[in-house]
């Protein structure tokens, strides 16, 4: 599969992929990635987590479209490798700008990786909280890890950002799961589709 970021700064640059065979990694679809970019065009100033990142795509088109900081967080093994390449020829082919820009990349679990990055996140003053986004694409038939993670954002109420969370209607979790879990929360904000699959923008 031939994957290319879209848009900013790095358009154009090519993603590599595994072979399907290889591991479970699913990147986004490609219409899927285009709508929810065409809204979010600029990135400037966001800090940007691509947890369960695979090849570490979107995290790219974030970090393109001017993400000051972008987290690449996978824990699977196969597509440790590829992320980890993918990530190494975009800082060859564009080492001026990760000196001011970075993309960290994280070998773990996400939900491990999030209860430090809360501590952190803490610490900064309401303007830098509200400029996180985490997008969160799990593989979709894993709706334990979804309900964790939502789970983890939502105690105390202590994040202020954005969550963009994918799954599929028929593979996953239906939206009509999160619009009984969270219409009280009132932070459905939109959501793209393509086919059965879907990009939820959950604001805080």
């Amino acid at each position: 599969m031939s994957l290319k970021i879209l848009g900013g700064f790095a358009k154009g640059f090519p993603i590599k992929t595994p072979k399907s065979a290889d591991c479970t990694t699913r990147p986004t679809l490609a219409l899927l990635k285009r709508r929810l970019f065409d809204r979010y065009q600029d990135l400037s100033d966001n800090i940007f987590i691509d947890a369960c990142a695979g090849t570490g795509a979107i995290g790219m088109e974030a970090w393109s479209r001017g993400a000051s900081c972008v987290y690449c967080i996978e824990n699977g093994a196969v597509a440790k490798k590829i992320l980890r390449n993918n990530i190494e020829a975009l800082k060859d082919s564009y080492h001026v700008e990760f000196s001011t820009r970075s993309i960290d990349v994280i070998y773990g679990s996400f939900v491990k990786w999030l209860q430090h990055f809360c501590k952190k996140y803490l610490t900064w003053d309401k303007s830098k909280q509200k400029k996180v986004i985490i997008f969160f694409d799990p593989p979709y038939t894993d709706t334990l890890l979804y309900e964790l993670v939502i789970a983890a954002i939502d105690a105390n109420a202590w994040f202020k950002g954005e969550v963009w969370l994918e799954s599929d209607e028929l593979k996953g979790l239906p939206l009509a799961h999160w619009r009984e879990h969270r219409l009280t929360h009132n932070k459905m904000d939109k959501h793209y589709k393509q086919g059965s699959s879907y990009i939820l923008i959950l604001q805080y």
